[in-house]
């Protein structure tokens, strides 16, 4: 893991790299990678929900749910909202989201970054900052590095 310094008190020109355990590194990708449960049919409700499928999304493959709402606010005439969400299960994402109600229709989807195979340098720390080991850190990062090179993987 890299921590690269910033703010009023940051030295913008060093790195600190701090090793962690691959258990800890797992713990915390299972942890930032969670997509949401796909909801489920409750009749009761007034929900349906409805797999449609897979589609191509600028060039990546993406399944479908789509959930009816039917919304009874006690007129004669009920509202029905659509939601359809697009996920892709090997980037662990939600590409494209559409919404539909009687108000119109709002979609949601922005990929024009987005790659399966990132280049590796966007993750090193920039090359003019200066490495450094973290227990020769300052005084005020020393107890925050000590706390992270501590972490318990539960």
């Amino acid at each position: 893991m890299w921590h690269w310094t910033d703010g009023e008190i940051g030295d913008k020109t060093q790195y600190v790299k701090v090793d962690l355990q691959s258990g800890q590194v797992a713990e915390a990708e299972r942890l930032t990678s969670v997509l949401e449960d796909t909801p489920r049919d409750d009749p009761d409700s007034g929900i349906s929900v409805q797999d449609i499928g897979e589609h191509d999304i600028e060039g990546i493959r993406a399944n479908g749910v789509r959930t009816t709402t039917i919304h009874l606010h006690g007129t004669d005439k009920p509202e029905i909202s659509v939601r359809e969400v697009w996920t892709s299960a090997p980037m662990r994402l939600v590409l494209k989201v559409v919404d539909t109600s009687p108000g119109g229709e709002m979609t949601v989807s922005g990929l024009e970054h987005i790659s399966l195979s990132p280049d590796t340098a966007l993750f090193r720390p920039p090359v003019e900052r200066i490495l450094r080991h973290w227990k020769d850190g300052g005084v005020y990062a020393k107890p925050d590095l000590e706390c992270l090179t501590t972490w318990m993987v539960r």
